[in-house]
């Protein structure tokens, strides 16, 4: 507390007294010039600021705060900000207001359907919110909320000759603000973690234009190896000649119909280096067709793995990498898991291992409280005899291949530990009838 009233935080450091904490203040208005730098060339930095400072709002609020400081509760931190632009736009700023609010519901699980069967999408999570803001964010966040709707978005809008052409620009548009809403906030996040390590991450890479010379002369390496006097050779050679003859066309959508074997896929990379190269293009995007999960897993399935999540502490951590996890969160995804195999005996070896003592209490906890739900037995590998007593029914201890001890905790003593790993640790000998130690 400090000068009468609370101080807000997005990210947690290391010093007790905070002074090392992220302000949210701060990482909001970072993170929304940040967005807004990668919309501009678009038009959209308006709309991407917006998101930027509207996405965390949710972390106004004490119980957040609680949660920073090591409260195990769950908290919804994304809501709140789609629910304040939803109330406080009107006419066409709305309708810009809606496409961020799919950006800042996602921002941590991905862009969520408008409605569907499995409760995370955007109409329930709009109607059922009930968080409450402190509303000190008021004095601390001033936005615009009006001419969110860029001028030019507008016109081509306008130009659409069907309602699903336009429907389909406006998805793009989500899309776009989704991706600068998401990069920005983890690229914030990111800085301020590396500094409080001492670390620099490597995030400036090199321009397109200044790496396709060196593209190009492979790519020419690579068909002169593939090049051959064969009918279909030849065949390819007059493709992939005819393509990049065509790559000072002005920009726009372009189609080639080969058939299967006519060297299709390579012929559109050699258009697409020229054509870049040509027109001073920042990017190159290859697509491949994508499968969603929805179709490779019957719903129950999805709606187990995701009522998993929730129940390991998860939820909101749907997409994102493994390796932008805690060790903690790991072992949790690890857990949940193992239970969507619905196993009759579960096993974990060393579940604790190389976490730090509050976290491996809190994941010792998590695994009895799911067993005992699901009625499922565990056998824990583990040698951290504290958390096995605490937290194990029965224990079996092995010495050199043998058991040695059976029992339950509570008969755990000095003597069955110094059997299991001998008397040096666990059952010094006394000196004069004093306890000596090292």
């Amino acid at each position: 507390m400090s000068r009468g009233r609370m101080d807000y935080f997005a990210h947690s450091g290391r010093l007790a007294d905070r002074s090392d904490w992220q302000a949210l203040r701060d990482h909001l208005y970072e993170t929304a010039e940040l967005a807004a730098s990668f919309a501009i060339r678009f038009g959209l930095e308006k709309a991407a600021f917006t998101a930027g400072l509207f996405h965390d709002l949710g972390k106004y609020a004490e119980a957040f705060q609680k949660r920073l400081n090591g409260a195990e509760i769950r908290v919804d931190h994304s809501t709140a900000g789609a629910v304040v632009l939803r109330d406080r736009t009107s006419g066409m700023d709305a309708d810009v207001a809606q496409l961020i609010v799919y950006a800042i519901l996602g921002h941590h699980a991905g862009l969520p359907d408008k409605q569907n069967e499995f409760g995370h999408c955007v109409r329930r999570r709009l109607e059922e919110f009930q968080g409450r803001l402190d509303p000190i964010w008021e004095r601390e966040i001033k936005a615009d909320l009006t001419g969110l709707m860029p001028p030019e978005l507008l016109r081509q809008l306008s130009a659409r000759k069907s309602r699903e052409d336009a429907c389909f620009d406006l998805s793009v548009v989500t899309r776009f603000l989704f991706s600068c809403l998401v990069d920005a906030d983890f690229r914030n996040t990111e800085a301020y973690y590396a500094k409080l390590e001492g670390l620099q991450p490597d995030r400036e890479w090199p321009l397109l234009q200044d790496l396709l010379p060196d593209f190009t002369a492979r790519f020419d390496a690579h068909m002169a190896k593939l090049a051959s006097d064969s009918d279909l050779g030849r065949l390819r050679g007059e493709i992939l000649a005819h393509v990049r003859s065509g790559a000072r066309m002005e920009p726009g959508f372009f189609t080639l119909n080969v058939p299967t074997g006519g060297g299709k896929t390579l012929a559109s990379l050699g258009f697409a280096l020229a054509h870049a190269r040509l027109h001073g293009h920042s990017r190159i995007i290859y697509a491949i067709p994508f499968n969603s999960i929805r179709y490779k897993f019957p719903p129950e399935d999805i709606r187990a793995a995701f009522e998993l999540l929730d129940r390991v502490g998860l939820e909101g951590y749907e997409n994102r990498r493994a390796d932008a996890l805690s060790g903690g969160q790991r072992q949790r995804v690890g857990i949940a898991r193992a239970l969507m195999q619905r196993p009759e005996l579960l096993l974990l070896d060393e579940p604790t291992a190389s976490l730090d003592p509050k976290t491996s209490r809190q994941i010792m906890r998590l695994v009895g409280e799911l067993v005992n739900e699901r009625k499922t037995p565990a056998i824990i590998n583990i040698h951290d005899v504290a958390l096995a007593k605490a937290h194990a029914d029965r224990i079996i201890g092995f010495n050199d291949g043998r058991i040695v001890f059976d029992d339950v905790p509570a008969n755990l003593t000095d003597e069955a530990l110094a059997r299991i790993y001998g008397d040096e640790d666990w059952n010094p000998p006394a000196d004069d009838g004093e306890a000596t130690g090292s």
